[in-house]
């Protein structure tokens, strides 16, 4: 009655209509993500980025290269042996197998020594502007497509051996493509360790001080006791080396006689260092160099892309790593529902994803080192390093379990260290224990296993354990995570890894369970591009190799 009568005084009737939850969620979504930077439009700025169109010879040759396990020293393992394209070209193991797997699969059932760390993933990887788990090799401009500063990489490559404004390394990746063939345990192997006495043995996780200017004492355990850390030795364990005069206790060649697989085959010896160069990786480069220039194949594709090798001469290392470049920058698959969503279409999320991605920017901080702006490149990551407290666990060093020593917690590589100290190996300061570079999030749903060592399987189960990891600690068991048995008895202890945990999760967020579960459907399904699955990507397989090494086999 009322109504009617003030209908009859103002002559209409003005209906309200609640807004809806969803378009409620939508306006906080919206806002977030121009609060951060996220534009959904990294596709096209790709190409913008890039300043041409990819070479489609270039990329097929890559392709080839890649694929192509008859070029790595040891002939038993290729770049997609580790990086395959079921998962992504990730890891298909928590911890990589590369050399000597004894088999072509490449998959869950694939068995063979492990090395250091799970493999990342390759798609969008030509947006990192820094590469690896403790990020060793960038860009010093902050752009991977710019080298106009030089890229800084490890010892012996350093600042000067990828000039800056070079042209035969336009990209990051372009000199990164220069390294896999070199790792020992990667794809070049440790044939004729066996057959060499004194041969000088130098990586970058063993002999940090070669590029570091801070001095170790020559017992870490005393600088442990200076610096009040508790040391408990692991019972029945021996360093790989015991010197009194070695400051940094790096491995010598004959800790690794024993992975010498290849039965006095000299055709798979690694080479020798040169005189006086301390390091195998130019002539391991030079080997792989002479084998592909012997294969008549590749020296027709090469030919119809560098015209110096069409006119006769050799092919030169950076047209393999320009190859290598093309391929991988063929990956940047960049268009994911989130970036459909941030562009306008509002479908392209369901409402438990935009949940979850307002709880992402918002109260779950996850933006906090996952950004998206600058020269994050909308991946996910600010590539820097943070200590997350992550489970500890290590493959003991022997044949058939680990053919890379890790450390106790005095910091000595032993033969049942647990610990990989991430930043340490590449700058020795304590404060850098246990820091690895955060992992970019896109496709993350398309991974097997989760952190730099694989420690969890399943992606709800490992981001509950990440937003609290000191009450993850409590409850961790690796076998109900999905490690392997081998991978199960040598764990670190929790008090020393997470003892300098980064301050955004020493005091960790309260979600409830549905808010959780939001995160990981955002994560799982908002941030994947299609083109990036298995089914998808499988066809990017060769039938067959330049090398006439049979193709391996992708579970």
């Amino acid at each position: 009655m009322k109504a009617c009568a003030l209908a009859g005084i103002i002559g209409f009737i003005i209906i309200l209509t609640p807004v809806s939850a969803s378009a409620t969620t939508d306006d906080d979504l919206y806002a977030a993500l121009r609060q951060y930077g996220f534009t959904g439009k990294m596709e096209e700025a790709f190409d913008q980025k890039l300043g041409r169109t990819l070479d489609p010879k270039l990329v097929d040759v890559g392709r080839l290269v890649f694929f192509d396990k008859g070029l790595g020293v040891h002939k038993s393992n290729s770049c997609a042996g580790c990086h395959s394209p079921t998962r992504g070209f990730g890891d298909t193991q928590p911890i990589a197998i590369g050399i000597g797997s004894g088999s072509d699969k490449v998959g869950p059932s694939r068995t063979g020594a492990r090395n250091q760390r799970r493999t990342p993933m390759l798609i969008g990887i030509g947006l990192l502007p820094s590469l690896m788990w403790n990020g060793r090799f960038s860009s010093n401009s902050g752009d991977p497509f710019d080298n106009s500063r030089g890229f800084t990489f490890p010892y012996p490559e350093g600042q000067s051996f990828f000039p800056a404004s070079d042209p035969r390394f336009p990209h990051l990746l372009a000199a990164q493509a220069h390294i896999p063939f070199t790792e020992l345990p990667e794809m070049a192997g440790f044939g004729g360790f066996g057959d060499t006495e004194n041969a000088p043995f130098v990586d970058v996780r063993f002999n940090s001080r070669r590029f570091s200017t801070v001095v170790i004492p020559a017992r870490p355990s005393q600088q442990m006791k200076v610096l009040g850390l508790p040391i408990t030795p692991i019972p029945n364990d021996r360093p790989i080396r015991d010197d009194d005069d070695n400051t940094t206790n790096p491995p010598t060649p004959s800790d690794f006689d024993q992975f010498d697989d290849v039965s006095g085959n000299q055709d798979r010896f690694v080479p020798e260092p040169y005189d006086d160069v301390p390091s195998r990786n130019n002539p391991i480069r030079h080997e792989v160099l002479e084998r592909i220039n012997n294969m008549r194949e590749y020296r027709q594709l090469f030919g119809q892309i560098y015209q110096s090798v069409n006119d006769g001469n050799a092919i030169e290392f950076y047209m393999i790593g320009q190859a290598l470049s093309e391929f991988q920058l063929s990956l940047t698959y960049v268009n994911a529902p989130i970036d459909r969503y941030a562009r306008g279409e509002r479908g392209a999320l369901t409402d438990e994803q935009k949940r979850g991605a307002i709880l992402f920017f918002g109260k779950a901080g996850c933006v906090t080192c996952h950004t998206v702006a600058g020269n994050s490149n909308e991946m996910f990551s600010d590539f820097k390093s943070h200590a997350t407290g992550v489970p500890s666990i290590a493959p003991v060093f022997g044949v058939g379990k680990g053919n890379v020593p890790f450390r106790n917690q005095e910091g000595t590589f032993t033969v049942k260290g647990p610990y990989d100290m991430g930043l340490f190996d590449i700058t020795s300061l304590e404060a850098d224990r246990f820091k690895f570079r955060t992992s970019p999030l896109r496709n993350v749903g398309l991974q097997a296993n989760f952190f730099h060592n694989g420690s969890f399987n399943n992606l709800e189960r490992a981001v509950r354990f990440h937003i609290n990891p000191k009450a993850g600690a409590r409850t961790y068991n690796p076998a109900n995570e999905g490690v392997p048995a081998d991978l199960r008895s040598n764990m670190g202890r929790f008090d020393v890894v997470q003892e300098h945990l980064a301050p955004q999760l020493d005091n960790p967020v309260t979600l409830t369970d549905a808010e959780l579960d939001a995160v990981v459907a955002f994560l799982n399904d908002a941030l994947t591009d299609e083109r990036a699955r298995a089914d998808k990507l499988r066809q990017l397989v060769p039938a067959r190799l330049p090398s006439g090494e049979p193709v391996q086999v992708f579970e």
